[in-house]
């Protein structure tokens, strides 16, 4: 938080989301802890090796860059540009 305030950029209003790895190690905490550590901010469980929930969580926070960027350009509005096509063209080409 430190580092975005002295470049200007306020932490509570940035997309952001949290990807919890290695979901699949013995001894882990519950997702209802992390969640309830982590209030609003949206999370995600993964596997990275296995690519379960990584998917998920960049399409979170590429609908939360969406909202923010058509709150503030009007991606719909003026270019016709709704926040599925916006989606469905970040991850066309995508395996």
């Amino acid at each position: 938080e430190a580092n975005l305030k002295s470049n200007g950029i306020d932490f509570e209003t940035i997309p952001k989301v949290v990807q919890f790895n290695k979901r699949d190690l013995p001894d882990i905490k519950t997702l209802d802890a992390i969640r309830s550590a982590w209030g609003d901010v949206p999370t995600f469980p993964a596997v990275a090796l296995r690519g379960d929930g990584v998917r998920e969580t960049f399409r979170e926070l590429l609908r939360q860059l969406y909202r923010e960027l058509d709150g503030r350009h009007q991606l719909d509005g003026k270019f016709g540009m709704s926040e599925e096509d916006f989606l469905k063209g970040m991850f066309r080409g995508l395996a």
